[in-house]
């Protein structure tokens, strides 16, 4: 065993995962966060406990679930232990001290850092019961834990990202050259401060006088020409650098698995965009802004020394006593700010509800209740900030305080060596210009040790994407042809969303639709329609078994290839913020014969005909200002433009008035002849026409017929579709 090491998660779902790397860690085992994700089989929604479980023991942990009270994690189990919090949320409970007859425990938690409890504030955050009992997750290395097993894979390196900078090597280094010819006028300006009080004032000399003004206005004014340039210049590079660096970032992000998406939050595949400007900003300005810091603290500190090294000293003495002010502060604010990011979130929280909620919130007279719960949350918010605006006061008091006492004894110190002669009046002056030029340097190193904590957290993220594979290196020979005229057989599948010893949405499925014709899939909600779809897809490979076109499995299909055969129209799929025409076409050649064909079939002719600029027209983001219904019959005018051979429809017309379906499925017939079409659908009059029709429940196919095979089976068919009918029992 060794020391605790905290980890932050890099996305809002790792939190599982990251306990786990924490405790390995512990345990003297390295383990990358991927390998954790995979064998927890991470997904959008977090990973359950039980999935932790499968995967400690495949590490090799023994665990032990169990409920327990505060009191007896702090005495009779073995720490670290994973803890299920807030009910959505896991953290590490690594350490239990006791101090004044009060009892604490230390808490790792992934989403936001290191904390130290006591019982009542520990109870408020653990899911206790009645009996104060919360739940654990207990651990214990077993005979197959081997902790010099290595699991880190290599990673991109910051050095990764110096490969953008090659093209502006050459700004580069002039740019460096300014920052050196800057800092060498900087340094020369404490010596002619020196001269013009010394010879100039001193001595009464105009002459003298002038001749150093005139000196420190020829450095101060080249001084600001070279600022000026080596900052356009820097202003070049990091334009280019950022560009180039998000644009190459996109294109990766266009070639990755569409697993990869569906198994990401919006939100997270969005900061990876910022995490590029976080890279940019500490390749650029605060590594620049770093350099030039470093070099003034240098400078100015050997011309201090050169003057006096109790001055120097006292200043260094001042500043370690100023920092340790500023860190003493930052351990007390630690809990109050993790209350403040916990009550933002549960604020950020009530105003979605309200904002995408208000119909049914006034519907059911709601406001006052939801008005009670942002203000309770408020008041909450308000009494944190309270406490935290007393405490950063308290810090920058006791900040400018130090500051000035360390300041004010400089200058005592400089005076009194001003009377004994040891130093003149103009190195008096020098020396109080130095001390100016220290402090703003000081305050650049924390922000660059901060800057390079984000930096380190951002590449953590972004090798999550640069080191996955793309699609064309995990699909088949792009060269090889595929014909989609054939069956396609689902052959001894069984896949699930979650680990393969839980819950499975298939086990040893079977199914063969029909090539050139029809086939309607029927079912409950949770059956396992759409999941059949996105296996289809290739969104997701099945646990075991294989899907077959033409006897070849569509593993071995080159992602692009497969998708010209294919069109799907999902009920909740997405209109861009583009004219009509834009999201029919989707960047295939326009042909207006064809599109005309495709909008009358489609009934969208009398939309077009009354927008403003007809197809023309821009609509929304997401269909804005469009009916569902409109934005279904775009979709299917979409996949019908595309011409596939395959086309699955998910719920494609469950959002049309009876007129409209009627008139698109009549118009679909002719468009399904020589294709296989696959319809998913709730509605009768939807799957009724269909050539052959499988019932699924619980992820089994239960009936295959047609519709009127099924109906005169009266058995699961005919007991989805009866109330529609109105058969009699």
């Amino acid at each position: 065993m060794g020391k605790f090491i905290f980890f932050k998660q890099l996305e809002s779902a790792d939190c599982g995962a990251t306990c786990l790397k924490m405790i390995a860690q512990f345990y003297n085992r390295k383990i990358d966060i991927r390998y954790l994700r995979d064998i927890a089989y991470t997904n959008k929604n977090g990973v359950t406990l039980s999935s932790l479980i499968n995967a400690a023991d495949t590490i090799g942990f023994e665990t032990l679930p169990a409920q327990i009270t505060f009191d007896q994690l702090c005495n009779q189990v073995p720490l670290p232990a994973i803890l299920h919090w807030k009910n959505t949320h896991y953290v590490v409970a690594y350490k239990s001290e006791k101090k004044k007859n009060k009892q604490f425990i230390h808490i790792a938690d992934p989403a936001y850092g290191k904390l130290k409890l006591q019982q009542n504030e520990m109870e408020s955050l653990w899911n206790v019961d009645h009996e104060k009992n919360g739940i654990a997750l207990l651990f214990e290395p077993n005979d197959n834990f081997n902790p010099n097993i290595d699991s880190e894979v290599k990673k991109i390196k910051f050095s990764y990202f110096l490969q953008y900078l090659k093209p502006v090597y050459g700004k580069l280094a002039l740019i460096f050259t300014l920052i050196l010819l800057i800092a060498s006028f900087n340094f020369l300006y404490p010596y002619i401060n020196q001269q013009l009080v010394d010879r100039g004032v001193k001595d009464k000399s105009v002459y003298f006088i002038i001749y150093f003004l005139s000196a420190q206005f020829i450095t101060y004014t080249s001084s600001m020409i070279m600022e000026f340039v080596q900052g356009w210049m820097f202003l070049t590079v990091k334009i280019r650098f950022g560009l180039k660096l998000v644009n190459d970032f996109l294109i990766k992000l266009m070639k990755m698995p569409l697993s990869f998406f569906e198994n990401k939050l919006s939100s997270d595949i969005l900061l990876r965009i910022a995490d590029h400007e976080k890279i940019e900003n500490f390749f650029s300005q605060n590594t620049m802004q770093f350099i030039i810091s470093v070099l003034s603290f240098l400078i100015f500190s050997i011309v201090l020394i050169q003057y006096s090294h109790y001055i120097f000293l006292v200043f260094f003495t001042g500043s370690i006593i100023s920092v340790l002010w500023v860190l003493w502060f930052h351990k007390a604010r630690k809990f109050l700010n993790y209350k403040k990011f916990e009550l933002e979130s549960l604020n950020r929280n009530i105003l979605y509800e309200v904002v995408n909620g208000i119909s049914d919130i006034k519907i059911n007279n709601f406001e006052v209740k939801k008005v009670k719960e942002w203000r309770n949350v408020q008041d909450e918010l308000v009494e944190v900030n309270r406490k935290n605006l007393k405490l950063s006061n308290t810090q920058e008091f006791g900040i400018n305080y130090l500051t000035q006492i360390k300041n004010t004894i400089i200058l005592g110190l400089a005076a009194f060596m001003v009377i004994e002669d040891s130093i003149t009046l103009g190195t008096m002056l020098a020396i109080s210009f130095i001390i100016g030029q220290l402090n703003a340097p000081l305050e650049h190193f924390v922000l660059f040790i901060y800057s390079l904590q984000d930096a380190k957290i951002s590449l953590e993220r972004l090798i999550d994407v640069y080191e996955k594979k793309d699609e064309e290196d995990i699909s088949g020979d792009s060269n090889n042809e595929i014909s989609a005229d054939g069956d396609i057989i689902f052959k001894n599948v069984s896949f699930g969303y979650q680990n393969p010893n839980e819950y499975k949405i298939f086990e040893n499925l079977n199914l063969t639709l029909k090539s050139n014709s029809t086939t309607a899939i029927v079912g409950t909600s949770g059956s396992g329609k759409t999941t059949l779809i996105k296996l289809l897809m290739k969104f997701y490979e099945p646990f075991s078994g294989q899907v077959f076109l033409n006897d070849r499995s569509i593993e071995k299909f080159n992602f692009n290839k497969w998708r010209e055969k294919i069109s799907v129209v999902f009920q909740d799929g997405y209109i861009f913020s583009d004219t009509v025409k834009g999201n029919i076409v989707m960047g295939q050649d326009y042909e207006e014969k064809k599109f005309n064909h495709i909008i009358s079939q489609t009934n969208l002719d009398e939309l077009i005909d009354i927008l403003p600029q007809n197809a023309e027209t821009k609509i929304g983001e997401n269909g804005l200002g469009l009916s569902k219904g409109q934005q279904q019959r775009i979709l299917i005018a979409r996949a019908m433009y595309k011409n596939p051979e395959i086309l699955i429809l998910d719920e494609a017309t469950s959002a049309l008035d009876s007129v409209n379906e009627k008139i698109i499925h009549h118009n679909l017939q002719n468009f399904f002849k020589g294709k296989t079409v696959i319809i998913i659908a709730h509605r009768l009059s939807t799957v009724k026409n269909a050539d052959q029709i499988l019932v699924l429940k619980q992820g089994t196919v239960v009936e295959v017929g047609n519709h009127q095979q099924l109906v005169d089976n009266k058995k699961e068919y005919y007991t989805l579709v009866k109330n529609q009918l109105e058969l009699d029992s």
